[in-house]
């Protein structure tokens, strides 16, 4: 069942490991084709991800094939009840956009390419991962029409029409958290500099 789309799910799961946006068993990721949805397995690490490792859900929270989902499915299956726009979800913990959160530089699309793909980071306050509450906040968030979503102390969801928008738009995030991030420090430093007399 949705073989093809398993496929390209573990692909796409692989190469976000690869970005450097998930390490270890973090992060998922699901894409949905008319009224069922495949999603990462709970315990499975996206770095190692098969076509095996994703379960089929009808959007009632059935899991019609595969093994046990992600522990965040809820809040998948939530974004994609609110949002007839939304055909995939990346969900993952990158460090950057963390980094900057959680110093108080809010991240924003600092980026041409980033711009291509969202125009704001959107914000959800920390609550239990895996919970209804988060799932319901995220959903809010996605059907206001926000793409980037970012969930304190925890990580950022990517809403897009379809999986390759919705990977390249997580990652153009991260980017772009990376460029702010180093600018900032690079600021900082030569602020540093100038204090200390030099010209």
């Amino acid at each position: 069942m949705l073989e093809d789309l398993r496929e390209e799910l573990a692909r796409e799961s692989r190469y976000i490991a690869m970005q450097g946006l998930v390490a270890g068993r973090e992060g998922n990721i699901s894409a949905r084709r008319g009224d069922l949805i495949a999603i990462k397995a709970t315990g499975v690490r996206m770095l190692d991800a098969s076509p095996a490792d994703f379960s089929v859900m009808d959007l009632t929270g059935r899991v019609l094939e595969g093994p046990r989902p992600s522990s965040e499915y809820r809040m998948h299956l939530m974004i994609y009840t609110a949002s007839d726009a939304a055909g995939a979800i990346v969900h993952a913990h990158p460090p950057y956009t963390l980094s900057l959160a959680s110093a108080g530089t809010w991240p924003s699309p600092s980026t041409e390419e980033a711009r291509l793909y969202y125009d704001r980071v959107c914000d959800v306050r920390r609550l239990p991962p895996g919970s209804e509450e988060l799932a319901r906040a995220v959903s809010e968030a996605a059907s206001s029409g926000c793409r980037a979503i970012l969930l304190r102390d925890h990580g950022i969801v990517f809403v897009a029409r379809d999986l390759k928008e919705a990977v390249d738009g997580a990652v153009a995030e991260e980017r772009s958290s990376q460029v702010q991030f180093m600018s900032t420090i690079l600021d900082l430093l030569q602020k540093i500099y100038l204090s200390c007399g030099n010209p």
